[in-house]
């Protein structure tokens, strides 16, 4: 009877034992997609099948399998400088780790092994890369590797925070594999959509590595309509917003304000919290803006844009709330136009939801700290004034008013 009680004793311990690495794994994965949803989903999409013309698919079975835990670790904590990728140092390595336990859990149909010798450097003729890349990849990824900003599906290939953080064998494999379930198709082999030797692919890959000193194609001269198209993936054609990515309107403010804005980001006056993530996407993408004459270009192509109103989002007392306006008056105006000599926006126009996280980033000390942002200096002390979220509700509501009515007029 001992021994079996020992048995028995023996076996609740192994099977107790056997099941903690599950229900710790399960916990990861859980935590991982509550920090992944929160931080990356907006751009990379629920389960991480990207958007494209905004973010590539980090949930794909070849990335999964070309991309080592490390690389995607760097990724995260450094950024891809150029891209709506920002940095993320204020994730924790917990964090991180339990994002890349949630993505590799991901449900993959024929899931692949791909070996990638990171310790791998090509040589190549740079000239037939050239030709190779600008025949088969500069439609989608840009006739030099710009990526989005050129307007096209594909990612910025060309861009030095990439080739920094992609080995060759990285782009190799890539290229040999594709990516399942996307438009970038293997192109090495009978079976690829190019039918390139493994030489080819790798002259494409010196050529990348030198697209700094090679001249592909001849560069017209920027209009704001070309450089305004960085900025398309997540303000939109218009400028009219896009509350999934939480990226706000833009053709009801002024060009002056919109050239401040951008310098208040490119000197990180604004986006300088990394809670404020958003921000802080936009502290990287004012990065990518040669110069204030580049700026001014911007701003003017936005304001040659047709106006929409942003439709209503937020539950408010629009009476409570114009009663709360009446502290706003005197700088953004009556009717939401703002003030240019105040350097007050104009209001009206502008998204609901976005008035609501606006006001709460100031009360929260995320907009309006920055020595660099006066005007956000006297704009943080009147959001205190607002007791609570109701009150923000009810004062976006009232300015969704006058937004309606500057449409009618």
């Amino acid at each position: 009877m001992k021994k079996i009680n020992t048995f028995r004793t023996w076996l609740l311990l192994s099977f107790s034992l056997s099941i903690i690495p599950l229900y710790a794994n399960a916990e990861l994965i859980s935590e991982g997609e509550k920090t992944y949803d929160a931080n990356c989903a907006a751009c990379h999409q629920k389960k991480g099948i990207g958007q494209v013309g905004l973010a590539p698919s980090i949930g794909n079975r070849d990335f999964l399998a070309i991309a080592s835990d490390d690389f995607i670790k760097s990724v995260i904590a450094q950024g891809r400088a150029g891209t709506a990728m920002v940095a993320r140092p204020d994730l924790s390595g917990q964090k991180v780790d339990a994002i890349i336990a949630f993505l590799r859990s991901l449900p993959i149909s024929n899931p692949k092994v791909i070996k990638v010798d990171n310790s791998l450097k090509f040589t190549g003729d740079i000239k037939k890369g050239a030709d190779h890349y600008l025949k088969f990849c500069s439609s989608c990824h840009g006739t030099e590797g710009q990526g989005y900003s050129y307007g096209g599906p594909g990612p910025g290939i060309g861009l030095p925070s990439f080739l920094n953080q992609a080995s060759d064998d990285f782009i190799f494999q890539t290229l040999k594999h594709g990516r399942s379930g996307t438009a970038m198709l293997s192109f090495i082999g009978a079976t690829g959509l190019a039918n390139l030797s493994e030489q080819d692919a790798k002259d494409i890959i010196v050529f990348l590595r030198n697209i700094d000193k090679t001249t592909t194609t001849k560069t017209s001269a920027p209009t704001g309509a070309s450089q305004y198209s960085l900025c398309v993936s997540c303000h939109g054609q218009n400028a009219e917003g896009n509350i999934a990515l939480k990226a706000p309107a833009l053709q009801h403010l002024s060009e002056d304000y919109i050239v401040k804005s951008l310098k208040k980001f490119k000197l990180g006056a604004r986006g300088y919290d990394p809670k404020d993530i958003n921000g802080a996407t936009m502290k990287s993408m004012a990065g990518m803006i040669a110069d204030d004459k580049t700026m001014v270009m911007v701003a003017k192509h936005i304001k040659s844009l047709a106006v929409k109103t942003p439709a209503a989002t937020i539950k408010g007392d629009a009476t409570s709330g114009a009663a709360l306006y009446a502290m706003c008056v005197a700088c953004h105006g009556a009717n939401g136009e703002g003030n240019p000599l105040l350097k007050a926006p104009a209001l009206a126009g502008q998204a609901d939801w976005y008035i609501v996280a606006q006001l709460k980033n100031y009360k929260a000390g995320l907009r309006g700290v920055h020595a660099g942002d006066p005007e956000g200096a006297l704009m943080r002390p009147m959001s205190m004034i607002l007791a609570n979220d109701q009150a923000i509700n009810d004062v976006a509501a009232h300015i969704q008013n006058l937004s309606k009515n500057k449409r009618s007029k």
